[in-house]
């Protein structure tokens, strides 16, 4: 029998554990009295989108490295010196086309889904909190 539905199942409940400690921590900043602490992780993962972004650009925009045939040919005979196979080519790439921009978009929207949850849930707290604020205002306003 093979161990991989345990680890699979082990690497599972890490990520799933990992997901709700960050929720939790988000809601508890959120919580806070002061309004900034409750924006410390949205930003975390807006600036790691950005990198992820940049990585993209700087590893994809530079040069292609393609796998080719060589062939060394005598200038003065004609004749072939030496033909080798599976030789590397860098092939240097001058701008972006449509695809790239594409690319680079998806890899953006992608890498801000957890900004766009936290930033929810920051806004559903601090909105709760208000709602509450209200209410005690009101009550004090009754009496």
């Amino acid at each position: 029998m093979s161990n991989i539905p345990i680890n699979l199942l082990f690497s599972l409940l890490i990520v799933v554990g990992v997901i709700a400690l960050v929720i939790f921590v988000q809601i508890r900043l959120s919580r806070s009295k002061n309004k900034y602490l409750g924006l410390i992780l949205p930003a975390f993962f807006f600036i790691s989108s950005l990198l992820a972004v940049l990585g993209w650009y700087s590893f994809s925009g530079g040069t292609t490295t393609e796998i080719g045939s060589s062939v060394n040919i005598d200038e003065q005979s004609g004749e072939v010196i030496n033909e080798s196979e599976d030789v590397i080519i860098s092939v240097e790439n001058q701008e972006m086309d449509a695809t790239d921009y594409l690319s680079l978009g998806y890899v953006f929207l992608v890498n801000n889904i957890p900004t766009v949850i936290l930033v929810g849930i920051y806004r559903s707290e601090r909105n709760k909190m208000s709602l509450k604020k209200e209410i005690e205002r009101m009550k004090i306003d009754d009496l």
